[in-house]
Formats: C-alpha cells, structure tokens, sequence
C-alpha cells in the first residue's frame, strides 16, 4: 500500500515494522531512495533499505507514532 500523505507514510512505518513485514516497509520506499540508519552508512536502493531495515526489526523493539 502506498500512502497518500507523510502522516500515512508515517503510520504505516510503524504499523509495517511492529508486524515485522519487511517487504511492507521497503515498499513504502522509492526504488533510489537513500535511508540513513546511522551517521556515515547511506543505504541506497531497495536491497540495501531491506538489509538495514531486517537489522533493525531484528531487534523486536516496537514503534510507537509520535502524539
């Protein structure tokens, strides 16, 4: 599902990574979009957003929405 607004964008973020869908969450990315997970470390592209974003739901930390 794409979103319609940053807000959605923002609550499907959250939704997709505590049900830990990885497929979901890249989605929500352009094919040559850049996240930057840490200082330094850009990860450009679908592959690379994937590899960075299973670290981070390795962890099983949950995301709340901002208030």
């Amino acid at each position: 599902m794409s979103a319609a607004s940053p807000e959605q964008a923002h609550k499907l973020f959250v939704d997709y990574f505590n049900a830990a869908d990885i497929d979901a969450l890249v989605s929500l990315y352009e094919p040559k979009a850049t996240l930057q997970p840490f200082p330094g470390s850009p990860a450009s592209g679908h592959a690379t957003i994937r590899k960075a974003l299973i670290g981070f739901v390795k962890l099983e930390a949950r995301v709340e929405p901002a208030p």
